[in-house]
């Protein structure tokens, strides 16, 4: 890093072109020690090439300050996707042309670079992904349309593993707490005035997937619209993001209009893995209803996405659970 006897070295870190940070100057130092660390998440578009093989580069551009500009003194380049594993190691400073190259540069760059790479599930009707446990939030936002309130309801029905609905295991608007706590909803929202953006989310259902009861063989998501005369074509604000909290990753997010005029939208099936003691399996069920406005009117629809769990569930198609609210009615011959 000499260019005659002293320099005041820093470094900027690119990613493909476009600066991401750089460190602190190091003053009169031709040994300088930064311990700058950076965290770059990828665009989905940017994991997308280089997924295809279209690598994309890590630059670490040293300078040496000066009041009256600075001078380069040279460049680490560095392809991603990185195939080494993670350690620290020294770099040979490149020599080449440009306006932030050296064409006499010397030195080394000791640098330690972790890829990380996460499994995103693709949100097609039918795919699976395996799951831990742990917390698993599911949060649903919307705003009113034209001001009129409009109602929607998740719920997280529980079944057992003989096929039978566990009512003290599934938790929505009118139970908000299973058996043991394991699973727990936030209580109805019936105006959509929440902030759609996640940080004042109209409905929320929290699961914590290591404390379900071992009664609970698969637990369902359903979004359902109980104003009548709506369906889900008519809230087009609405959003459901399905968020594993402790990492803090994204396993889904729903936009409920795109499935047309639809009363009920069945969202994703958890269940207990089969080939483990313990995990789960997250599976994107996609279906949709035309006429139901809870999930009471649902069960022979549940127990028929868990015939691969339960290979002899009984199928009633006339089976119905009364779900009552405050202020409504039923009609008892529908039960």
């Amino acid at each position: 890093f000499s260019k005659g006897g002293s320099s005041d070295p820093y470094v900027k870190f690119y990613f493909d072109g476009k600066k991401i940070g750089h460190t602190q100057t190091i003053k009169k130092n031709l040994n300088p020690k930064w311990n700058k660390s950076f965290k770059l998440k990828l665009k989905q578009a940017e994991a997308n090439r280089i997924v295809r093989g279209n690598a994309c580069k890590l630059e670490f551009r040293v300078n040496d300050e000066d009041a009256f500009g600075d001078d380069p003194m040279g460049t680490v380049t560095l392809p991603l996707p990185f195939k080494e594993p993670s350690s620290t190691k020294w770099y040979k400073i490149g020599q080449g042309e440009g306006s932030h190259h050296c064409k006499k540069a010397e030195g080394e760059l000791s640098l330690k670079i972790s890829v990380i790479a996460k499994k995103v599930l693709s949100m097609i009707p039918g795919h699976s992904l395996p799951i831990s446990g742990g917390h698993i939030r599911i949060d649903l936002g919307w705003e009113m349309e034209y001001g009129r309130h409009v109602d929607l309801d998740t719920s997280c029905v529980a079944v057992s593993s003989t096929g039978q609905i566990l009512m003290d295991e599934t938790v929505y608007y009118g139970d908000l707490v299973n058996s043991n706590a394991s699973i727990r909803h936030s209580g109805d929202e019936t105006t959509g005035a929440g902030n759609i953006q996640g940080s004042d989310d109209d409905e929320r259902i929290d699961m914590y997937l290591d404390h379900v009861s071992p009664r609970v063989s698969a637990l369902y998501l359903i979004l359902t619209v109980s104003t009548s005369g709506k369906t889900l074509a008519d809230i087009r604000s609405a959003i459901v993001r399905i968020t594993d909290m402790g990492s803090h990753t994204s396993l889904g997010n729903f936009i409920p209009s795109l499935v047309g005029g639809h009363t009920a939208l069945f969202l994703v099936r958890i269940s207990r893995s089969q080939n483990q003691q313990r995990g789960w399996a997250f599976t994107i069920i996609g279906e949709t209803d035309a006429t139901a406005r809870d999930f009471g009117s649902l069960i022979p629809e549940i127990k028929g996405y868990s015939r691969d769990i339960v290979p002899n569930i009984k199928i009633d198609k006339n089976e119905r659970i009364a779900i009552m609210r405050k202020g409504g009615t039923i009609r008892l011959k529908d039960y």
